[in-house]
């Protein structure tokens, strides 16, 4: 495992985080031209299902929202899934999408298989919406820290990392048991921060800059490389996504050509 302390995210807001992310450009344009327009660039999905990678993305909010299915139209993908349409039982708010002890892997689990089969591997990209604004959608067991000072949501917010933490070590155990994660790169990584209201602060991102909303987590677990170390190298965002940790996955190729 390899963590950088000093990423930074390319904007501060979600839909221009994610096309950066994706592409690795810079969204300059106007909002609605690279969301509910089309832009003539290619994205990773594209690349890598150009490569014989099955690429499938699920997202936990509505793919609606901001214009991310817009977006994502035509991308190269073999499925995507969102709050509508995501596979398997749920008994939790669909912002948190549910990985229930016996369930947890079974979202995933007929996709990645198939995708095995049919192509040289895959690329599996989870965007979660629970760590986001009011802070409130996770499981009752999750609900360890308590609101103690009035505007400040730090407490909830934690809430819900402890939530994903325990989401996104779900993912990589269920990669260890069914035997893909030795060839496996996992990213865990965010599109931007947020501000919480401390001291009588600012709530939510996307109206200014500061560490709070660029210095953004980014963790790569790569099968080749064992042990753990902590890289200083500065950097930015250009393929990975968000502050609710997005989780990239791809398998490596038998052979590399």
């Amino acid at each position: 495992m390899e963590l950088y302390p000093n990423f930074f995210s390319s904007f501060a807001s979600s839909i221009h985080a994610r096309f950066a992310t994706f592409t690795s450009l810079y969204p300059v344009r106007d909002y609605n031209a690279f969301t509910l327009e089309r832009v003539p660039v290619k994205s990773v999905f594209e690349v890598l299902h150009e490569n014989g990678y099955a690429c499938s993305l699920f997202y936990s909010s509505f793919l609606d929202y901001t214009g991310f299915r817009n977006f994502l139209e035509g991308r190269g993908f073999d499925g995507v899934y969102d709050a509508d349409t995501m596979p398997g039982e749920r008994k939790t708010e669909r912002v948190a999408w549910d990985f229930g002890k016996k369930r947890r892997w079974a979202r995933f689990r007929p996709k990645s298989k198939r995708m095995r089969r049919k192509r040289n591997g895959f690329f599996l990209t989870y965007v979660p919406a629970a760590p986001h604004y009011p802070y409130e959608k996770v499981p009752e067991q999750f609900h360890k820290f308590k609101p103690a000072e009035m505007g400040d949501y730090s407490p909830l917010y934690y809430n819900e990392l402890l939530y994903m933490d325990w989401v996104l070590a779900s993912i990589v155990e269920q990669l260890e048991e069914s035997g893909l994660l030795a060839r496996t790169v996992v990213i865990i990584t965010n599109d931007h921060g947020e501000m919480l209201g401390e001291h009588g602060g600012p709530i939510g991102h996307g109206f200014q800059l500061g560490p709070e909303l660029v210095n953004t987590p980014l963790i790569i677990m790569d099968p080749r490389k064992t042990g753990f170390r902590i890289n200083p190298t500065i950097g930015r965002r250009w393929i990975c996504c968000r502050r609710s940790s997005t989780c990239w996955a791809f398998r490596f190729r038998r052979r590399v050509v």
